[in-house]
């Protein structure tokens, strides 16, 4: 088993935990006093760890890298739509849907190829 495997595998193990966490105060919220020694038992205070801060930032790279491609799709779908009317070249469809600039050339090639 490779670094990367062991840090996924800790991170998902400490993700695990974090819901167990979260279902256990959801359960007891009605149960102040109950809550309090489950909280007390389940060690109270959250370590952060270095697996745990690393998936973390990959998931929000992820999601950020995801949410970014799923945009530039969008755009150069409808660009490519007003495209094949005829009556559009590339920039100028561009411009007509207001795709955001730092992305041309990503969006250029989705459209292009």
């Amino acid at each position: 088993m490779c670094l990367s495997q062991i840090f996924y595998v800790f991170a998902m193990k400490i993700r695990e935990n974090e819901m167990a966490d979260k279902n256990v105060k959801s359960l007891m919220s009605n149960y102040e006093k109950a809550m309090k020694g489950v909280e007390s038992v389940m060690g109270g205070t959250v370590l952060e760890y270095k697996a745990k801060n690393i998936y973390r930032e990959g998931e929000a790279e992820g999601l950020a890298k995801g949410e970014a491609k799923g945009i530039a799709e969008t755009f150069a779908a409808n660009i490519k739509a007003l495209i094949e009317t005829g009556q559009y070249n590339f920039d100028s469809a561009f411009n007509l849907i207001k795709a955001p600039t730092d992305k041309y050339n990503v969006i250029k090639e989705l459209v292009l190829g």
